[in-house]
């Protein structure tokens, strides 16, 4: 009993030690990625109501990743140079006219248009949104793990959140939908424009007493570059998540159908809405690139299990150790990105960190599905552990070079 009160006071002490101006971009952050979850549900309205072949929908819904990929990238540049207040204003709007455009939209070029728009606008706006957040944590490093960590935990409720919504409206159809989360975007940028208007003058920090307050760190682009590099390929694996996985888990166990991979999902959301504060935060005094490697390798880990998963027990073991890997690794590969990079050019760190993993959830499908056709679906989860394992050895090599 003392150990689970414990774990409550120091759960809600992580929520406490951030900034009060975190908190309304936290809730935007959730909005945000529950507008962005209906994206997994488009292919079943693509088909079943606008009758567009599936061959075809496929390739709609890859040009929202191309849009993510530029979204990532713009969304950081146009931070150094703007006010992130301001980029996330024009990219929320943005979002709310493409939901507009849903309803009425129904030939596929253009659908293609509003979903690269989409794509684009959403990536600019969480790329510039989390830039701001983290501008807000000026008490060290473990204040902005802690804010990632947040972030990443409110993305991932938002996500849940969309799934209930589809769920619920879907029956009266996709129109009622798109309607809400236009609604829900027109009143995002609505605040945001109240918060510029009467916080001016917090919006820009001064990047001398930054440096002063929260403890300088070099530049070192070798740092960057190992994090987007572990980024990419973490990213392949994570890709496999909407493709390969669940087909793989159903050929596995055929008699519980979908619901062999839903579990799971379920399992994955719960634990890291629940665990990802306090467990990423009782590693937040360890090396933080060793700890970003051995975070790739439990990722890696938990999917290599997968190839000896004979019972559905271990495939809730797998889920577990994955899931663990994939909270400590996602928090503080941004976290070496953003604090590494230079020091004018934070967002646009942040933003490649945003690209780099667009990129791969783009690609990663592709090639699991070349791999799962041609070798099977265990060769996949041995090529995971493998990129795991090299992540690791990556950062542990780093680490001693540097020491």
């Amino acid at each position: 009993m003392r150990s689970v009160l414990a774990f409550a006071k120091n759960y809600m002490v992580s929520f406490l030690e951030l900034p009060n101006s975190c908190w309304p971009r936290i809730i935007l952050s959730l909005i945000n990625a529950t507008s962005g979850g209906i994206v997994f549900f488009l292919s079943f309205y693509f088909v079943k109501i606008l009758h567009i072949n599936i061959v075809t929908a496929g390739a709609m819904i890859s040009c929202y990743g191309v849009g993510t990929i530029a979204g990532g990238f713009l969304g950081g540049k146009l931070s150094d140079k703007f006010s992130p207040s301001r980029i996330s204003i024009i990219s929320i709007f943005c979002n709310a006219v493409v939901f507009l455009l849903f309803l009425k939209l129904t030939h596929v070029t253009e659908l293609i248009l509003c979903l690269m728009l989409w794509g684009t606008s959403s990536y600019i706006f969480k790329t510039a949104n989390n830039t701001f957040v983290l501008r807000q944590c000026k008490s060290g490093d473990a204040e902005k793990l802690n804010a990632i960590n947040i972030l990443y935990t409110a993305s991932n409720l938002g996500m849940g959140i969309s799934a209930m919504i589809v769920s619920f409206f879907s029956q009266y159809g996709f129109h009622y939908i798109f309607m809400l989360f236009a609604i829900m975007m027109s009143l995002v940028g609505c605040y945001l424009i109240f918060e510029q208007n009467s916080q001016q003058k917090n919006i820009h920090l001064n990047p001398v007493l930054t440096q002063m307050v929260e403890g300088y760190h070099q530049k070192d682009n070798k740092i960057v570059m190992l994090g987007l590099g572990c980024l990419f390929l973490i990213g392949l694996i994570i890709a496999q998540l909407g493709t390969t996985y669940p087909i793989y888990l159903h050929d596995l166990f055929p008699q519980m159908g979908l619901k062999s991979s839903g579990y799971l999902f379920i399992i994955n959301t719960i634990l890291i809405v629940l665990l990802q504060v306090p467990v990423v935060g009782y590693f937040k005094h360890h090396n933080k690139i060793l700890m970003m490697g051995i975070g790739a390798l439990l990722y890696g880990l938990g999917m290599a299990m997968l190839s000896v998963a004979v019972y559905y027990w271990i495939a809730v073991l797998a889920c577990l150790v994955e899931s663990l890997g994939e909270m400590i690794f996602i928090s503080l590969a941004q976290l070496v990105c953003y604090q590494y990079a230079d020091e004018k050019k934070k967002g646009e760190s942040l933003g490649r960190y945003q690209s780099v993993f667009a990129t791969s959830v783009v690609v990663g499908p592709y090639l699991g599905a070349l791999v799962y056709h041609h070798f099977g679906g265990k060769i996949i989860w041995y090529l995971s552990g493998i990129i795991g394992m090299v992540c690791l050895i990556a950062c542990v090599v780093f680490v001693k070079k540097k020491n």
